[in-house]
């Protein structure tokens, strides 16, 4: 019989374990099951809840989003977005646990794993920005981490040979009143910029 846990007791507790605790989602025998399991895999209690099929990662952003108020994102599916990521730098992103996923102009939407109030200001501050918050599940976010700020950090420090500027000028039947036309491209390791 697994034993009895106290999940808002534990100091490094997983917020998704209070959520199904205090909601009832789950059954408690159940709950202190796959606790016991993530500790004994070394694993999060979300991962552990996915592998063992107990709830979809749908089902478990919806959970999220009920209870942060706050949207969600899929953070498995983050694209790597070479002009968002350099307004978050790594260090912030891997202390916040967030990474930015869009901007609409105005504000730079990100993905935390636990997009409270004080975390959003937080954010805001250290990165001098506004932030629309989006909730992600905490490890489908830390690997969108690492995966895009060390294919960025790659790209940054890519050899100079790949790297291309390439420019172009025309004028005289290039337009019809016979204008200037100036253009320019920059290619960082296949990236337009």
């Amino acid at each position: 019989e697994p034993m009895k846990r106290n999940v808002a007791a534990e100091p490094h507790h997983d917020p998704l374990g209070e959520i199904l605790a205090s909601r009832k989602l789950l059954d408690p025998g159940l709950l202190a099951a796959r606790l016991d399991q993530a500790a004994r895999e070394k694993s999060s209690l979300e991962a552990t809840l996915l592998r063992a099929g107990t709830f979809s990662r749908a089902q478990l952003l919806q959970m999220l989003e009920n209870h942060y108020f706050c949207p969600s994102v899929d953070a498995s599916k983050v694209s790597f977005r070479p002009d968002l990521l350099h307004r978050v730098p790594r260090r912030v992103a891997e202390r916040c646990e967030a990474i930015p996923v869009d901007f609409d102009g105005e504000k730079l939407v990100v993905a935390l794993a636990n997009p409270t109030q004080l975390a959003v200001d937080g954010l805001s501050t250290a990165i001098r920005a506004t932030v629309l918050p989006r909730v992600a599940l905490r490890v489908d976010l830390l690997d969108a981490i690492r995966v895009a700020y060390d294919r960025y950090e790659e790209e940054a420090n890519a050899a100079e040979r790949l790297h291309k500027c390439s420019s172009f000028l025309a004028n005289g039947p290039a337009t019809p009143d016979g204008g200037i036309v100036f253009g320019q491209l920059f290619m960082w390791n296949g990236y337009a910029g």
